[in-house]
């Protein structure tokens, strides 16, 4: 196990870094199992995976590191975050935000005032192309955590962006809506 014997060679060879083998009498390089998705192999002759992928980092198949930088893996990008085990970076989800490299899991709520629709890189984003959310635009409220902006209830109005509750927004003039 974690070796195979070539044809006509007395002479067992160990499967290599990133591949296993739990099997006996395999016969070529090819009978050598990728290491799973999530998990990494770090050493030759491996029977079975070394471990999982260290949170932060996300594993493809094949991966000889728990931390991988390249080819079969890498660190979590900012907008992103791999729990441990992870098979490719898992995007922020909507009221979150994820604003660093390496993050095993989102950092928290987006702020009041702002909203975030997924992939967020900032807990008060500007952008919603580039950073996945955006500031409360006038005439709505975002308590914090929200994914989209609430309109202002019937006899209300907001002339400035980043409302941040209901009660921000102004009770219209006597005659006006």
């Amino acid at each position: 196990m974690g070796k195979y014997c070539p044809a006509g060679s007395s002479t067992e060879s160990n499967c290599p870094a990133g591949t296993y083998n739990p099997y006996t009498k395999k016969k070529s390089a090819s009978d050598c199992i990728s290491c799973d998705p999530g998990s990494y192999c770090a050493t030759a002759g491996l029977t079975a995976v070394t471990g999982t992928c260290t949170a932060g980092y996300y594993c493809s198949l094949g991966s000889t590191t728990a931390t991988p930088t390249s080819g079969v893996g890498g660190q979590c990008q900012a907008g992103y975050y791999c729990p441990a085990g992870a098979t490719t970076p898992l995007p922020c989800p909507p009221k979150k935000y994820c604003s660093g490299a390496g993050l095993s899991a989102p950092q928290g709520d987006c702020q009041a005032g702002y909203y975030c629709v997924g992939g967020a890189t900032s807990s008060a984003p500007t952008n919603l192309a580039t950073q996945g959310g955006a500031i409360c635009p006038a005439g709505y409220y975002c308590p914090a955590g929200t994914s989209s902006a609430n309109p202002c209830p019937p006899g209300t109005y907001r002339s400035a962006t980043g409302g941040t509750a209901s009660t921000s927004c102004t009770t219209c003039d006597a005659g006006k809506y």
